[in-house]
């Protein structure tokens, strides 16, 4: 859905985000522009959902212009650490919808079991966000990992012995989040724990030959390919479609991608 967010359905039908960004709160309040390739997917209004989770509080995966108008249009329970629960009080949601989880907090929530997991976010802009966390999901037996925003730290190695099946990881190596590098052995970690190839992980890099050394986007990509990684979604830092789409091309070529 853009960013770091995300939506899933289960097959009783329980339908859960996290990081749900759906506004342009990130410009209106700093100037940062989204991606031609992550607009805006849907108005609020139209979301449903039975869960919210956010795993921070900052702009794009707490969404101020966004969350209490979810919770006008849905009955979800919405989900967070310490400071996305105060942000969301003072936003007006009602006590009784809003559940706060931290590190190492578990519980089942709309029918999903959620675990709440380190992630260590320090960013040298905006907010800080010291109780930030990646989130552990059971629906109905697929194990999903999204890290959330998080610098490499060893304790995410914690997640082991989950087996997640699906691994949400960020990987744009700025403002306090892993470099490509760094999220290696994490993605190694996990595919020791499922070497079967029926185990699928894509990762979303913010790749872009108009602005990085040629070498270093091919070095990159053999670290992916070494670390079992099938799939990379590319978004190069481009906020003009023309130079978004020449980029994309330059990428093709560079590193042998087959544009989808």
């Amino acid at each position: 859905m853009g960013g770091a967010s995300f939506a899933f359905k289960t097959g009783a039908g329980r339908i859960v985000y996290v990081d749900p960004y759906l506004s342009d709160a990130l410009e209106h309040y700093y100037a940062w522009c989204r991606l031609p390739a992550s607009p805006i997917p849907m108005a609020p209004a139209e979301v449903v959902a039975d869960l919210i989770l956010t795993t921070h509080a900052h702009e794009d995966h707490l969404d101020p212009e966004a969350i209490p108008a979810l919770a006008r249009a849905t009955e979800a329970q919405f989900v967070g650490p310490c400071q996305c629960v105060e942000a969301m009080r003072r936003w007006g949601l009602a006590a009784e919808r809003v559940v706060e989880m931290n590190r190492g907090d578990a519980q089942t929530l709309a029918g999903v079991g959620v675990s709440a997991v380190l992630a260590h976010h320090v960013s040298p802009a905006g907010a800080q966000t010291p109780d930030a966390v990646g989130y552990l999901l059971d629906l109905e037996g697929v194990i999903v990992y999204h890290t959330g925003d998080t610098l490499y730290h060893p304790d995410l190695q914690r997640v082991r012995d989950r087996a997640p099946d699906l691994l949400l990881v960020c990987i744009n190596g700025q403002y306090g989040n892993m470099t490509p590098q760094e999220a290696a052995p994490v993605v190694t970690w996990l595919r020791e724990r499922r070497p079967g190839p029926d185990f699928t992980i894509s990762l979303r890099t913010g790749w872009d030959p108009l602005g990085m050394e040629p070498d270093r986007i091919r070095a990159e990509r053999e670290q992916f390919e070494a670390a079992g990684i099938q799939y990379v979604v590319c978004a190069p830092w481009r906020t003009g479609l023309d130079e978004w789409l020449r980029s994309m091309e330059v990428l093709a070529s560079l590193v042998g991608l087959v544009p989808r």
